[in-house]
């Protein structure tokens, strides 16, 4: 029996402002919950608490049964982590553990390969055995198979990044919905917590018989001003362009002010095809690009990892790349509700948060060319209304990558990465490939 109960959980933030108050709620057997409010309200937040990422200042959080999680930046992996250390983040802690343990035993092996070496990595082998390694590896071999229609021994040492974001997503997936559970708490059988889960369970009912929560709080204002100068008629031109492994040859020509929207299933090479015309040179190809007079291209990225970003506040951010003094940074922020972020560090943001930053950094570029990879992806109602809004009123050219049905209404033009490396123009969108 799977079941969470949430009870009087109390979060601050790092200045002091109450992230979630008196949280308090029950998750039981068979459930399908969603947790749903705005970028920067707590849902990641929340999340992390029941994961055990990170400690709750007051309340307690009881699971029975196993929990499996999916992490809010799996699909958007772009570091040098393989396949197999994305498995094993999402294993149960024992065969992290084990696995630990046997990466370190391998390494020292290598670099001294003597019989006490030996024996060290005989035994971390037999603790995978025992942490139920092997028949994790045998688990991620059908989930591998699903997701991707390979072995796991053909995948293990492909790198994450040469992944799609579909193909992340799917791959973790099938390990979450057809594995084993990735995480187990068990209340200890002590008559202290026997008489503390009474506790909880009395205060629970209490919480039920108040009834609905308040209101939520007034619905956000986020503005977004894109801007562009003119560019030359012809922006793309593309001439029996093949993405190496990915597509077949395909031509196709990109005007000024056309609404390109780029759709096809995980891993048929959409975001490739954008990184290409960012200026991305790891994208290999071979025929013909080229982008036209006073092009500038622009890059919202699938990916949240951005190192140059590490350490530092929106407000740093903002002075070091455009030379904002605090009044405009403050200003700037405030169209895009991230007023109160402005001293938060940009690794600290939620998803939504980081994405809306990602937004802003777009206008002030004044880029004549902009390539959106997913960018509704993880924003909230009215950022994305607000992203809609000023893509309607930018006068430059606009190319997207999108499964969002939604946002895909706004663009004039289909560019389909089809079956077998086909690539085409559709007059409408195409959903099933």
């Amino acid at each position: 029996m799977g079941q969470i109960n949430v009870v009087g959980i109390e979060y601050a933030l790092s200045d002091g402002r109450v992230l979630l108050s008196d949280v308090s709620f029950r998750v039981g057997e068979g459930s399908k919950v969603a947790l749903i409010g705005p970028n920067g309200s707590g849902k990641t937040t929340l999340f992390r608490m029941i994961a055990g990422d990170i400690t709750a200042d007051s309340g307690q959080i009881i699971i029975n049964g196993g929990l499996g999680v999916m992490r809010q930046f799996i699909g958007s992996i772009r570091d040098e982590s393989t396949v197999r250390d994305l498995l094993i983040s999402v294993s149960p802690l024992r065969i992290r553990q084990a696995a630990e343990k046997l990466k370190e035993a391998e390494s020292e092996m290598a670099a001294n390969n003597s019989e006490r070496q030996q024996m060290a990595y005989a035994q971390a082998l037999s603790d995978w055995g025992d942490a139920g390694g092997y028949e994790q590896e045998v688990l991620w071999d059908i989930a591998v198979n699903n997701a991707l229609a390979k072995s796991f021994d053909r995948v293990s040492d492909r790198l994450v990044n040469s992944l799609s974001g579909g193909e992340q997503k799917r791959l973790v997936l099938e390990v979450l919905l057809n594995g084993v559970l990735t995480l187990q708490w068990q209340a200890a059988s002590s008559p202290d917590m026997a008489s503390r889960y009474r506790a909880m369970q009395t205060r629970l009912r209490k919480f039920e018989e108040i009834g609905p929560p308040p209101p939520p709080p007034l619905e956000q204002d986020v503005k977004v001003n894109l801007k562009s100068g003119r560019t030359g008629e012809r922006v793309v031109t593309c001439k029996d362009l093949t993405l190496e492994n990915l597509t077949e040859p395909f031509t196709f020509e990109i005007y000024y002010q056309d609404r390109v929207a780029i759709l096809g299933k995980n891993g048929s090479g959409k975001s490739h095809f954008l990184r290409r015309l960012s200026g991305d040179e790891s994208v290999r190809y071979s025929g013909e690009f080229r982008l036209g007079a006073r092009v500038i291209p622009g890059f919202f990225a699938q990916t949240h990892a951005h190192p140059e970003f590490v350490g530092k506040t929106l407000l740093e951010i903002l002075w070091q790349e455009n030379s904002l003094q605090l009044g405009a940074a403050k200003s700037v922020l405030g169209r895009y509700e991230l007023a109160q972020q402005a001293e938060q560090q940009f690794t600290s943001l939620s998803g939504g948060q980081q994405a809306r930053f990602q937004v802003l950094l777009l206008e002030l570029a004044g880029d004549t060319l902009l390539l959106l990879d997913e960018p509704t992806d993880n924003l909230d109602l009215a950022s994305a209304e607000a992203l809609e809004r000023a893509l309607d009123a930018y006068q430059g050219t606009v190319i997207a990558v999108t499964h969002d049905r939604w946002f895909a209404k706004g663009f004039t033009r289909f560019l389909i990465f089809g079956a077998e490396g086909a690539v085409y123009e559709s007059p409408e969108p195409v959903w099933s490939h």
